[in-house]
């Protein structure tokens, strides 16, 4: 029996994120099947929120960083237009 998967949604729009700690991180989230950011942090049962392209102070380069959302004070959408790409992948 083969096992088909749906595909995955690639729906990225910038952010940025501050933590508990004072850290500010400027990134990328995917938003998948959701409709707008707020929908990612507020309406979904997963705790950890996957930050991608991310740049803080102190990185010299780009990393993925996986956030627990109980650790996040603010999280600001710093793309002013919500058409944000959508791309389908498979895998």
């Amino acid at each position: 029996m083969e096992i088909v998967e749906a595909p995955k949604i690639l729906k990225p729009a910038e952010v940025s994120i501050k933590t508990l700690d004072g850290s500010v991180i400027e990134g990328k989230v995917n938003l998948g099947y959701e409709n707008r950011m707020s929908d990612l942090f507020t309406k979904t049962d997963n705790p950890f929120i996957v930050v991608f392209d991310a740049m803080y102070v102190g990185t010299p380069k780009k990393k993925v960083l996986v956030l627990n959302k109980q650790h996040i004070v603010w999280a600001e959408p710093l793309d002013q237009e919500q058409g944000a790409t959508e791309t389908k992948t498979t895998g």
